[in-house]
């Protein structure tokens, strides 16, 4: 081989080389925004193209978002989280891919806030109010399948599964399995028989 083919060689496997560093950190994009909010715990893992967001300004208004992510919180692809308020996340929450978990809404469109409506002919989605008095609690050991969508104004107790493609909201028992759209519960943990045994 002569020098010449050699000096070629090298800058193609350079360019190759290069590709791939880009390709990888492509790969494993991770964005946190507004990271002053957000407190971390020990051993955190994320897979590739989480977003994590809290939002301290929309619409000319401050907010001051709470984000608190335990210790041994394992997040695997495409998981996003929105935080305008509060979002707790306790130890040793394993939560699956293309997960949304969100404290907020983009308007009000309950009957306990009639004054807050926004009227749809003028108002865009994008550009309604963020609601504020929502938050999301996710104790420890919680186990959330893929696809899942936990909504504002959420308590996920101790040790409770959440199955794929469920839609949360609402308060949920520890250590049981709740599947569906809007989630039900199926199972719950019988200590005394030391297994899960069907919701009656």
């Amino acid at each position: 081989m002569n020098f010449n083919l050699k000096i070629i060689l090298f800058y193609v496997n350079s360019i190759f080389v290069k590709i791939f560093r880009i390709m990888s950190l492509k790969d494993n994009y991770f964005q946190l925004k507004n990271n002053k909010y957000v407190y971390l715990g020990q051993n955190f893992y994320f897979g590739n193209h989480c977003r994590i967001e809290t939002i301290n300004y929309y619409r000319g208004k401050a907010y001051t978002p709470k984000l608190i992510i335990g210790n041994n919180v394992h997040l695997e692809n495409r998981v996003h989280i929105g935080c305008l308020n509060k979002v707790l996340l306790g130890d040793n929450i394993l939560i699956g891919s293309n997960v949304l978990i969100t404290d907020h809404n983009h308007g009000y469109y309950d009957s306990a806030h009639i004054n807050l409506h926004e009227n749809p002919l003028k108002v865009a989605p994008a550009y309604r109010m963020l609601t504020l008095d929502s938050e999301v609690i996710i104790e420890r050991n919680v186990w959330i399948g893929e696809n899942v969508v936990v909504l504002p104004n959420t308590y996920i107790a101790e040790g409770t599964i959440i199955a794929a493609n469920s839609v949360v909201k609402g308060r949920l028992d520890s250590f049981s399995i709740y599947a569906g759209n809007p989630c039900k519960k199926i199972k719950y943990y019988n200590k005394e028989k030391k297994q899960w045994s069907k919701n009656e």
